[in-house]
């Protein structure tokens, strides 16, 4: 699914809202979600996973047009850890057989297995966001 395509689900589930609220919404979830790793600091949504910051060590790689040893730096990249629930909806959605192409689900038949009464996704780090993004929450 595309950042478009979210859009364009959230916008039919949510007929009140105008496409550009949407599209502002998302942007600014995920622009904190973004800052918040950006500064080291951890994002956990109950049910779907974590995400955090990772270090990689400073490696000697190979250039593989000529060869040449190359430095390769230290840095940081995201990572993403599947929670309990996401794992286990993902295992129970798998196709049987691995060679078969596994069907996509549009945002609407996701959110439609969804339980009415749970309580919404809550997510650390984001005391600082803006009304219409916890609105959406």
């Amino acid at each position: 699914m595309t950042k478009s395509e979210l859009i364009r689900c959230i916008g039919e589930r949510f007929p009140t809202l105008t496409v550009a609220d949407v599209d502002a919404a998302v942007s600014l979830i995920l622009e904190q979600m973004t800052q918040t790793l950006a500064v080291g600091d951890r994002i956990e949504i109950r049910g779907f996973g974590s995400f955090a910051r990772n270090y990689r060590p400073p490696r000697q790689g190979r250039n593989p047009k000529t060869g040449q040893k190359v430095e390769i730096p230290a840095k940081h990249v995201p990572h993403f850890k599947a929670g309990k629930e996401l794992r286990a909806r993902v295992d129970a959605t798998a196709a049987p057989d691995t060679n078969q192409r596994r069907r996509k689900y549009t945002l609407n038949e996701l959110l439609a297995q969804c339980k009415p009464d749970a309580p919404s996704p809550r997510v650390s780090g984001w005391d600082g966001m803006a009304p219409l993004g916890k609105a959406l929450l």
